[in-house]
């Protein structure tokens, strides 16, 4: 028996889904001689999704699951208490054994977990940027000091509150002057420096051609023309 037209029955948003549902009933049927039951309508069910068949396990692609499975991290060995502790693996050997796995004679077991922090760790997170920052606000704090204890200390005939504000004065001078130099080296970009560069180079091009053309340039001879003493010696 076929289902020469269906119908749509009860059509629903189906909020888990998220999309229409509705019931398909059998409106003409082929052959339509068909005995139908109590119901007036035969409700025609969905065709079941077929499952796709599972790809084969490609072992050059894929791991296997008891790869996968296999523990083959190795914790470093630590010290007892009150023994030294042992230092961080040697990074330049770590490397070599990558590219070379000959035995080199290096430890698997010392602790590797430092070069690869400094490795994977993004320069530009938050914490290493309020770190740097804290670095520079400390550094610039360390340097006031600095320059207060040695006007403190070279005081002279000025009082103390004098060679403290000659002490900010040359500070500030210091801080601004740094502040020119680092927004000058920010200028330079990579960009910047090729584009000044064959500036320079069509320059130093253009004055060799013109050089070259008053060089090899030749007047004709007129009336209207002078010509030097040491020219005419030279042609005699």
């Amino acid at each position: 028996v076929f289902a020469r037209r269906v119908g749509v029955r009860d059509p629903h948003w189906n909020p888990e889904l998220r999309r229409f549902d509705w019931k398909r009933v059998v409106l003409a049927s082929i052959p339509a001689h068909v005995e139908r039951a109590a119901v007036d309508e035969i409700a025609l069910p969905w065709p079941e999704p077929e499952e796709p068949p599972k790809p084969k396990v490609n072992t050059v692609l894929d791991t296997p699951s008891e790869t996968v499975l296999k523990i083959t991290y190795q914790p470093p060995t630590l010290t007892a208490i009150g023994k030294q502790k042992p230092g961080p693996a040697d990074e330049g050997a770590y490397i070599k054994t990558l590219f070379n796995p000959s035995p080199r004679g290096f430890d698997e077991s010392r602790p590797m977990e430092l070069h690869l922090m400094k490795e994977l760790s993004n320069p530009h997170g938050r914490a290493k940027k309020q770190a740097r920052w804290q670095a520079a606000r400390q550094r610039k704090t360390d340097l006031l000091k600095k320059y207060i204890t040695r006007e403190l200390l070279n005081q002279g005939d000025r009082t103390a509150r004098e060679a403290r504000a000659e002490a900010v004065f040359k500070w500030r001078q210091q801080m601004e002057e740094e502040r020119r130099v680092e927004k000058k080296r920010r200028w330079f970009t990579a960009e910047r420096l090729a584009r000044i560069a064959r500036k320079a180079k069509r320059k130093q091009r253009k004055a060799e051609k013109q050089k070259e053309r008053l060089t090899q340039l030749v007047l004709k001879e007129a009336p209207n023309q002078v010509i030097p003493t040491s020219s005419k010696r030279q042609r005699a």
